[in-house]
């Protein structure tokens, strides 16, 4: 239940900041999976209804919302990846370190609720 009340939440608030973010910083994402810029409403929309799906819904009736973030992750990850592999080479390390910058904290927020759910 808190790993799926995670889930939900973290959909939820990166869609309503995303609405909050700069056209510059809304078009650079963009750029870097190499999709074009009419995508960004689509994505912020999909994360808001994503989230509060998964927070309204029981855990029987999630499963496929589950897979369609699944797939949706994964093919965000690969453009990036993809169109950005040198740049992410140099910076791989920050993921193995404690670092006191945001990505860190919440990466690090992320474990623990991670483990708390496993418990």
């Amino acid at each position: 239940m808190l790993l799926k009340t995670f889930i939900g939440l973290l959909m939820l608030i990166v869609g309503i900041v995303r609405i909050f973010l700069t056209k510059q910083q809304k078009q650079k994402e963009l750029k870097d999976m190499n999709l074009p810029t009419y995508f960004d409403n689509l994505i912020i929309l999909f994360e808001i209804i994503i989230g509060i799906m998964i927070l309204l819904l029981n855990n029987t009736n999630t499963y496929y919302l589950y897979l369609i973030l699944l797939m949706f992750m994964i093919v965000a990850t690969i453009l990036v990846i993809k169109n950005n592999y040198n740049e992410i080479k140099k910076d791989y390390w920050h993921l193995f370190t404690y670092q006191p910058t945001s990505f860190s904290v919440f990466l690090h927020i992320t474990y623990i609720i991670i483990i708390l759910s496993l418990l």
